[in-house]
């Protein structure tokens, strides 16, 4: 039986602690990389603070292994935090040839983001971030035909932690790795915008 997240209920593999511990090694490298390649805090022009982010991005959910789009807009509470909207969605097609269905599941809620790289020194820009995840909201499932999935909406959860390349102070790459109700764990790969803000804190060339 399949349920509104797309897959049955069930403690991760094994291979999925392994992909974890390798995940964390990978995080501590770039860490430790982004000591070295931070700006110092000569500049008052804060990167996070009183800036908004759009992310767009594609997500996979390793249970089906099929992505999606997803879009996240957040505005920079301070140096270390980052709240806002999030919503994406997942069409799954069921069946051979002319026959399938396709089912959508439907996510949206609120998201926050906490940078750890301020929390050991204020540089006003760093190339490489790290940074902890956590979405609260609902997952609407529509199953447009398809018999043994349930249709309705739900709560869902998920907490997580990301990697950043930084381009600039408006542009940068990312990568999230979180696990939510039902163990279900997703990838995500994209891109963020980053502008705006109060006047006298406007991104500068960089």
């Amino acid at each position: 039986m399949t349920n509104c997240f797309g897959g049955p209920y069930g403690p991760p593999k094994l291979s999925t602690f392994k992909q974890m511990k390798r995940i964390i090694f990978t995080l501590l490298i770039l860490f430790s990389t982004s000591l070295v390649f931070s700006q110092s805090t000569s500049s008052a022009k804060p990167f996070i603070k009183g800036q908004f982010n759009l992310s767009l991005s594609g997500f996979n959910q390793t249970i089906n292994n099929i992505i999606g789009p997803k879009a996240e807009f957040l505005y920079g509470y301070n140096d270390y935090l980052e709240v806002g909207l999030f919503c994406n969605a997942l069409i799954n097609p069921i069946g051979n040839g002319d026959h399938k269905n396709y089912p959508v599941y439907l996510g949206y809620g609120a998201v926050g983001k906490a940078h750890l790289f301020p929390a050991v020194i204020k540089p006003s820009f760093y190339y490489i971030d790290l940074y902890a995840v956590g979405k609260l909201g609902a997952k609407t499932t529509f199953p447009n035909g398809v018999s043994f999935i349930t249709s309705g909406t739900a709560f869902y959860y998920s907490i997580g932690a990301g990697a950043a390349i930084n381009f600039s102070r408006h542009f940068g790459l990312f990568y999230e790795i979180d696990y939510g109700r039902g163990k279900l764990s997703t990838h995500t790969l994209g891109l963020n915008i980053r502008f705006g803000g109060p006047k006298k804190w406007q991104n500068t060339k960089q």
